[in-house]
């Protein structure tokens, strides 16, 4: 009879079908141009539309014309949508959380200019920035720049 290598069957297919040794399953890769759907759907989102609101045409990305709609129907009462929206809520203010102390871990301190230190300072005067850098409480910008011009010079 045949050696067991040769053997066919469920999960055995025959030898000359079997991927060859140092060859790519996919020699090709992902077809050049072709868009992923999380990326597909976020330049969707970015999108403006014209929504009318109490009467007046004003222009919104797509998302936030999902977001009103969102609070209206959780505001008329209906408490599946208000549970949706407290989760997305809380889901927005930790991916936040995490993208500014993403941002204030890879910050370089000793490299950056005053009037950069004072930017990053007035974009990110939350206590919990604050803190993630080293101030212990939200303070007065005075005592921030002070500290953050401290951390410049070591």
């Amino acid at each position: 009879m045949s050696s067991s290598d040769d053997a066919v069957g469920y999960g055995k297919p025959p030898k000359h079908s079997r991927f060859q040794k140092g060859k790519s399953g996919n020699p090709n890769g992902k077809p050049q141009g072709s868009k992923s759907i999380p990326l597909l759907v976020g330049r969707s989102l970015g999108k403006k539309i014209t929504v009318t609101i109490d009467g007046r045409s004003k222009r919104l990305t797509i998302a936030e014309a999902i977001a009103i709609q969102l609070v209206k129907k959780a505001l008329s009462g209906d408490a599946r949508t208000v549970m949706q929206v407290i989760q997305l809520q809380g889901v927005a203010e930790q991916l936040t959380r995490a993208l500014e102390k993403e941002v204030l871990d890879n910050l370089n301190f000793e490299e950056m200019s005053m009037e950069q230190l004072d930017k990053i300072i007035r974009l990110t005067a939350s206590p919990e920035l604050l803190k993630a850098v080293g101030i212990e409480e939200a303070v007065d910008m005075k005592i921030a720049r002070k500290f953050l011009s401290g951390r410049r010079k070591l």
